[in-house]
């Protein structure tokens, strides 16, 4: 190695040695938020239209360039509505992608969580309306998420319909886009206050999925029982299909996998009743009256079905 590139090398070493320690010397390891609490609150009203209540806020901070915060109850309004509801949150992410308007999580966790989403009349998303700046970039990848307790709800007054997925635990490991998933959802959707649909997650698996399935740690569990398909018709023919007319119906599916020493065994199971999916009448049309029931066991090895 040339001595040109010793010295650019151990400048750099130099420098992030340097700036990690004025970090970690600057800013306390654990520095109490609460008299800062007024300020932020005025800026979350100012610059994003948004109004906040914090109680007993902690910041930490960590030798990578992290920044972790805690509070232990988070209430968030914007026009007038509650949006957010959160009690025992951690939210940390990293300093400098933030400087230059990145913000990249690296961990949230949060209980009793309450989330509402809203669309109004003429399809606009309530959280398209918070100003955020315009040089703004969310980053989840690598990110654990950890949710106890959670309610998300979804008011769409746009196609009359409400929706709310609720349950236990909703938790997410170091997913990275095209590469791994590891996700647990357990919980119910619940559908304009009456359906209520009990729904099983557990995934674990890496990207793509065709390409891994010889994996020894692939998991892909899916449960989802008695699934009225006109909930998805509308959203369907929005966002992928426009020449879907009709789509009714109901649908159980439970996927299971089992891991063998030299294969996985992928057991599917599916349940159609009284289907109805029609696109326009020139290009297909489905229609079953009863109950059809599909089984297929799948078994990988050597990454082939």
């Amino acid at each position: 190695m040339s001595k040109i590139k010793i010295y650019v090398i151990s400048g750099i070493l130099i420098f992030l040695a340097l700036s990690e320690f004025i970090f970690l010397k600057l800013i306390p390891s654990n520095f109490d938020l609460n008299k800062y609490t007024p300020k932020i609150l005025s800026i979350l009203q100012n610059q994003y239209n948004m109004e906040a209540e914090i109680n007993n806020v902690n910041l930490k901070t960590f030798a990578d360039f992290s920044i972790e915060l805690e509070a232990d109850k988070l209430n968030v309004f914007s026009e007038n509505k509650q949006i957010l509801k959160a009690n025992q949150t951690r939210f940390r992410f990293y300093l400098l992608p933030l400087l230059i308007g990145h913000l990249n999580i690296k961990t949230f966790t949060s209980k009793d969580l309450n989330v509402l989403i809203e669309r109004d009349e003429r399809g606009l998303y309530n959280f398209k309306k918070i100003k955020l700046p315009k040089k703004f970039d969310l980053e989840i990848s690598n990110a654990n998420i950890d949710l106890t307790q959670y309610n998300i709800n979804f008011a769409d007054n746009f196609y009359k319909n409400s929706y709310t997925l609720k349950g236990d635990k909703i938790f997410i490991y170091k997913f990275k886009q095209n590469k791994f998933i590891d996700l647990k959802i357990k919980g119910n959707l619940e559908v304009n206050a009456k359906d209520l649909y009990p729904i099983n997650i557990d995934i674990k698996t890496k990207l793509p999925l065709n390409k891994h399935l010889e994996d020894r740690n692939l998991k892909l569990n899916i449960s989802l029982k008695n699934f009225d398909l006109n909930i998805l018709q509308n959203y369907i023919k929005e966002y992928f299909d426009q020449s879907l007319k009709i789509l009714s119906g109901s649908i159980d599916i439970e996927l299971k996998t089992q891991n063998a020493k030299s294969k996985n065994d992928i057991n599917l199971y599916t349940n159609l009743n009284n289907l109805n999916y029609v696109r326009n009448a020139k290009e297909m049309s489905i229609i079953s009256n009863g109950i059809y029931e599909i089984n297929s066991n799948f078994s990988t090895n050597n990454n082939t079905l």
